[in-house]
């Protein structure tokens, strides 16, 4: 993400984790926290004081990730170093019964406390009042660590008080959350110095905490909303045993203990939504991770005990010094239990899905995410977006009163147990049903709907419909509905992709008139007006990879959706999958199980898939193989692009009779460069890849750049200067710029974004240098010479099906070499024989394309589904 100007933006984009680092490297004093309505704790700049510096921005953990973050994310993010494990408590009875687990923080502390390693250990404390609320303090005592025990799931920004800690050149011990520690590592990194002062680091294990919202709740709850001072503890293992219950009173009455699960039942709604894509519930940049021993085996389950993960050799000598001193009474246990019963596969799925769903929202991810999302894999759920869509609104109730009643409404009618109760998704559905009832046209039996009927609001959305009943509905809707067709992979931001839907809809149009197209919303890429300009309908999705949001879509009566033109999963017949390449190691494993999961979902419902000429493989891994499997298995037709893709399949599925080669299908779609081009001026065209740096070694990385530096200097040699063009959207464009600044002249970038107008222009020039594989089909298959420098196996098959093998060049190839090939492509004696090779194997590879949708037009065509059916 970009950086901002001062924190005020992190906290408008909602990526603020209240973790006080801000406020700590600010000399100025010029942040505080303020608490929203919704019960957020977040950062407000007093403007007088701000000198506009930014520190506040590079030191955010949403914003930087520093260098000891790096190294983390580099090794096991979502687990962390681990030299050491135990289970056990405090030796100190006293430490012990007041604990909320083991006490095994607290008896940390005061040892280090006691023997002076320490001058202070910061820590929160719960303050009485109304509302009661917890502040960070220096602890320099046995009675201060006493009064600091126990969690308190709520924003605390502990690193706001380093403040006071570099005022009075205080050696600490910390004891944070994740999100504190993930701030304190890039505080370090600004000023050592203050780093310098924390001699030790424990971790508390973090699922997510709770905003101020879920304390109030809890008191209204208690019926002590009235009172003026307050007690609260969310967890006393007191009461009755561990791990204890919410326990609320007031200074002269009982202690109020509300029931079992009381805090458990609210966090869904009233987790913070930057919580949701917090990657890290082990805390894994500790000295020492310290939490509860969830699924252990042997705890002391009536007085509680605490797990305690050793990361660093810091945390090892601590550990050791107090088992000597006899402080601690521990037990070692197995890393790999610990994580099995924090259930850390769960949270590294869970977290990708709210990445997913966060950034479908059009909003920025934190900057760790670019370095987790290769490593976890995405199993989209509508869930996701669903929690994350609530949590966002939590500020925008007219009040805190308001928020609160509409939770504990919500809450009462989740009750399970009621016979006949409808679900959260079923009222909704219920009661826009009510709400468009007036709007509904008459039913007539002799009316042919555009949209096939969806379930009534009444019927469980995720409920498993019978295979009979399936397939009656197809066959119902193939006797005389239009075939409804979703175009899938496709895209606007990528030219390639662009090109590729028009492929299809000039190759499909014109042979099932009647057909109506839909496209998914693609997160990134325009939305509703790129998709409407060309006819599409909207596939009603709330996932990034083309799940359907039947649990909301369907609450919506069809008549609404036809006014609105959008369609649910279950309406759709065909599926063309034109996505290029996706499938295979290149791009992880997650797209390629996903996609057979849908496949096999699809082929169930009666649909047609059919994946339309793309790169595929390898397939390394057997989890990634057996997905390929599935996938073969349910698809109608499966079209290699390559030969060498075509080898990928048959290496994990021999001789599928559904999987065949054939050549990219843009080749038979048509360009018209814009008015008024002048062809004369631009005779060579330059169009860089980012993929030649994200997809290749980082060796073949650096040598792209200085690779069409070579070309721009033969060029310049033969007096020619040629311009750049943008093919693969805003992501080429540094290359570009890059590119731009190290030569010795002005060159041109062109940004067009027609990409049937890019056709037009590719095929006017002369010579055409490029690594962008759909760039290099459009101009080869007009009959333009191409000097290529490619990533994948796609584009030797690319240069030798077009009959110019020698044009493709490695990226490392001498200056010599380069202008020889430059000098044969523009010398027309030379070229002219080239071209004359090139124009016989463009008409036969459009022979080949069009071979191809002959072959699939016969599949799809309402009338072979009607002989089917029969």
């Amino acid at each position: 993400m970009n950086v901002p100007d001062d924190i005020s933006r992190i906290v408008e984009t909602m990526l603020c984790c209240s973790c006080g680092a801000c406020a700590a490297v600010c000399r100025r004093e010029a942040i505080s926290y303020r608490e929203t309505l919704g019960g957020h704790l977040f950062p407000i700049i007093d403007r007088e004081r701000c000198t506009a510096c930014g520190l506040c921005c590079k030191v955010c953990p949403s914003v930087s990730v520093s260098k000891e973050m790096s190294a983390a994310l580099r090794s096991s993010p979502f687990e962390g170093t681990a030299l050491e494990c135990y289970v056990g408590k405090s030796a100190d009875g006293e430490i012990y019964a007041n604990s909320q687990s083991g006490g095994v923080v607290s008896a940390l502390l005061l040892h280090l406390l006691e023997t002076r390693q320490i001058g202070a250990a910061v820590v929160s404390t719960m303050v009485s009042g109304n509302p009661p609320r917890p502040v960070v303090l220096c602890a320099e005592s046995r009675e201060q660590l006493l009064a600091a025990q126990k969690s308190k799931y709520c924003p605390i920004p502990v690193l706001s008080i380093l403040g006071e800690v570099r005022k009075r050149n205080l050696p600490i011990a910390l004891v944070g959350l994740p999100c504190h520690l993930h701030g304190l590592s890039s505080l370090t990194d600004i000023d050592a110095t203050l780093g310098g002062l924390v001699k030790y680091k424990i971790g508390l294990v973090c699922q997510h905490a709770l905003t101020y919202c879920a304390m109030d709740f809890l008191i209204r709850q208690a019926g002590l909303a009235e009172k003026e001072v307050l007690n609260f503890e969310f967890k006393n293992k007191a009461y009755p045993r561990y791990p204890g219950n919410v326990v609320i009173d007031s200074p002269g009455t009982e202690s109020i203990v509300l029931p079992d699960g009381s805090r458990d039942r609210i966090k869904k709604a009233f987790t913070p939504a930057r919580c949701r894509v917090c990657f890290d519930k082990m805390n894994v940049l500790a000295d020492i991770t310290v939490g509860d021993p969830h699924g252990l085996k042997g705890i002391d389950r009536h007085h509680g005990e605490s797990e305690v993960v050793v990361r660093t050799e810091q945390g090892r000598k601590l550990i050791r010094e107090a088992l000597l001193g006899k402080r601690l009474n521990l037990r070692k246990v197995a890393y790999g239990e610990i994580t099995k019963g924090q259930k850390i596969e769960r949270k590294r799925r869970d977290w990708r899905g709210y990445a997913e769903a966060w950034q479908g929202l059009g909003m920025d991810l934190p900057a760790f995410y670019a370095h987790l999302a290769g490593v976890t894999e995405h199993v989209p759920d509508d869930m996701y977006k669903a929690n994350l869509l609530s949590a966002l609104a939590l500020d925008r109730h007219d009040s805190r009163e308001a928020l609160l009643a509409s939770v504990e409404a919500l809450l009462k009618e989740e009750k399970p147990g009621k016979k006949g109760h409808r679900t959260l998704p079923q009222r909704i559905g219920h009661t826009l049903g009510r709400v468009f009832a007036p709007w509904k046209a008459p039913s007539k039996p002799d009316v042919s709907r555009n949209i096939q009927a969806a379930p009534t609001a009444d019927v469980r959305p995720d409920s498993p419909r019978r295979e009979g009943e399936q397939q009656e509905d197809k066959i119902v809707k193939g006797g005389g509905a239009p075939m409804l067709i979703e175009i899938k992979g496709a895209g606007f931001t990528n030219k390639g992709a662009e090109l590729m839907l028009h492929a299809v809809l000039q190759a499909v149009q014109p042979a099932i008139p009647e057909a109506s197209f839909a496209m998914a919303p693609r997160y990134g890429q325009p939305s509703y007006g790129a998709r409407a300009r060309l006819g599409l309908l909207q596939k009603a999705t709330l996932s990034r990879h083309g799940i359907s949001w039947d649990f909301i879509g369907k609450m919506f009566p069809p008549e609404i959706r036809e006014m609105y033109g959008i369609v649910l999963d279950d309406e759709i017949d065909v599926i063309l999958d034109v996505s290029g390449y996706a499938y295979g190691d290149a791009f992880g494993e997650h797209k390629t199980i996903l996609m057979a999961k849908q496949t096999a979902e699809w082929k169930n419902q009666g649909k047609k898939v059919i994946l339309l000429p793309q790169a595929l493989g390898p397939f390394s891994s057997q989890r990634i193989r057996d997905a390929l499997k599935r996938l073969v298995d349910n698809a109608d037709l499966i079209f290699a692009r390559d030969p060498v893709s075509y080898a990928y399949v048959n290496d994990v599925v021999a001789a599928p009779a559904n999987v065949k080669i054939a050549p990219d299908f843009t080749n038979l779609v048509s360009g018209a460069a814009p008015k008024n081009w002048n062809a004369g001026e631009h005779r060579v065209c330059i169009i860089p890849s980012h993929q030649m740096t994200d997809k290749t070694s980082k060796t073949e990385g650096t040598r792209y750049i200085p690779f069409l530096l070579q070309c721009l200097e033969q060029l310049a040699a033969k007096g020619i200067t040629p311009f750049l063009l943008i093919h693969g959207g805003k992501k080429d464009l540094p290359a570009a710029r890059q590119l731009q600044e190290a030569a010795s002249r002005t060159i041109e970038i062109l940004s067009e974004q027609d990409p049937l107008k890019i056709k037009g222009i590719l095929g006017q020039c002369d010579l055409v240098i490029a690594s962008r594989f759909h760039a290099l089909v459009s101009s080869l298959s007009q009959g333009v010479l191409c000097i290529g420098a490619g990533w994948s196996h796609k584009y030797e098959t690319l240069f030798a099906d077009y009959g110019c093998p020698e044009l493709l060049l490695p990226i490392d190839e001498r200056d010599l070499k380069i202008g020889e090939v430059i000098n044969k492509a523009l010398e027309p004696e030379s070229s002219e024989a080239i071209r004359m090779n090139l124009r016989s194997a463009a008409e036969l590879q459009r022979q080949r394309a069009a071979g191809m949708w002959e072959e699939v037009l016969e599949m799809i065509r309402p009338e072979m589904g009607k002989k089917k059916t029969q």
